[in-house]
């Protein structure tokens, strides 16, 4: 089976947010980013996206993810897929970039 590159970043990425003490990092990079707010501006969403997979993938409950980025939980469904369906994307795959790269800092 030939992983990809963006496979292989999103399993690296969940393995540094496994490795998280407490919720201090994911708070700075929700702060950081603005996601938890109402924009609808393209890398704000992007990052909805990116970090509602990080943490279904850690295996939270879509209302607790809702929570944490101040939606319900049909919005964190339609991330889910919105995340599938460009994760081959140029300016998706750069702003899951930066992410990641705020998570191992």
């Amino acid at each position: 089976m030939n992983i990809g590159i963006l496979e292989k970043i999103i399993i690296m990425t969940i393995l540094k947010i496994n490795k998280m003490e407490n919720k201090e990092l994911l708070n700075d990079v929700i702060a950081k980013y603005e996601v938890n707010t109402k924009s609808r501006k393209r890398e704000k969403v992007y990052a909805r996206f990116v970090i509602s997979k990080y943490l279904r993938n850690k295996g939270w409950s879509l209302q607790k993810i809702g929570g944490v980025l101040n939606r319900d939980h049909s919005n964190v469904v339609y991330a889910l897929k919105q995340f599938e369906n460009l994760k081959n994307e140029i300016d998706f795959k750069y702003i899951y970039s930066v992410i990641l790269r705020d998570l191992e800092e």
